[in-house]
């Protein structure tokens, strides 16, 4: 014969998930709310915690210039909380993972230049190998622009006004004369992420098609899996204030070593 709870039993259940549910307090967001705000790992790299949540992606209303690569603007949903590290990889920290210092502006507290996508990404296999636990990895372009956002739908992590930029990022300046600058020297936006806006361009995991946006999913989106060229993020000391937007997309082959392109590296949480 079938065996059936009883009421007090039923009870219990109902009310369990109906209550996680509705109010998120079920397994995964408990763990979630135990994640430390901030890491730091062995080779010196810190990283901040990133909630998961939703942010519109792309290029919005105010965005200033052609922003045929950045529409249309969608709604995207990360759905799983990351760390993403605070400054751009130094070279200092390059140099303890690979040995080398390819950065034409030197110094151990530049940012790394000089560094293509493949090497990019033979510094994380090394550095998955070296740190206990690994998952480090380069940002998806979703993940990178909900980082840079931190929450603000403006052109820039603190609104639309390009006369407060240079309070976050380090740009404008002659690509002959100019120069990176010291990670970190700027203020932080909401999350206590460093220079996402200028400095350096960021490499991140997605191959560059023009027309994604306009078919790629809404949850967790990756780029493309083929394609010629990489995507690179938030501008650098060269740029102007508008290819400092957080949605501005540019690209770079992914065998280029330029000396405004570095890194920057998030890492899974457990």
């Amino acid at each position: 014969m079938r065996r059936s709870f009883s009421i007090p039993v039923f009870f219990f259940f109902f009310v369990f998930f109906v209550f996680g549910a509705f109010s998120g307090a079920g397994p995964a967001k408990a763990r979630e709310k135990t994640l430390p705000p901030e890491i730091m790992t062995g080779m010196g790299l810190r990283f901040a915690l990133v909630p998961a949540g939703s942010f519109v992606m792309g290029a919005g209303p105010d965005f200033v210039g052609d922003a045929s690569y950045e529409r249309p603007a969608r709604e995207v949903r990360i759905t799983k909380s990351f760390y993403v590290s605070e400054t751009e990889v130094t070279q200092a920290q390059w140099v303890k993972v690979m040995g080398n210092n390819p950065s034409r502006h030197k110094g151990d507290d530049l940012p790394v230049d000089g560094v293509s996508h493949d090497d990019a990404l033979s510094f994380l296999r090394k550095l998955n190998e070296m740190e206990p636990g690994g998952g480090f990895k380069l940002p998806t372009e979703a993940q990178w622009e909900y980082a840079a956002r931190a929450g603000s739908g403006g052109n820039y992590c603190h609104g639309n006004d390009p006369d407060k930029l240079s309070e976050y990022a380090w740009y404008g300046e002659d690509l002959r004369t100019g120069s990176s600058h010291p990670v970190g020297t700027k203020k932080p936006n909401a999350w206590g992420l460093r220079d996402m806006h200028g400095n350096l361009f960021e490499w991140v995991a997605d191959f560059m098609d023009e027309n994604w946006y306009s078919r790629s999913p809404a949850k967790d989106p990756k780029g493309p899996e083929t394609g010629d060229f990489r995507v690179i993020r938030g501008g650098s000391y060269a740029s102007d204030a508008q290819g400092l937007q957080s949605a501005a997309r540019n690209l770079e082959l992914p065998s280029t070593r330029s000396m405004t392109v570095g890194l920057r590296i998030i890492k899974e949480a457990p």
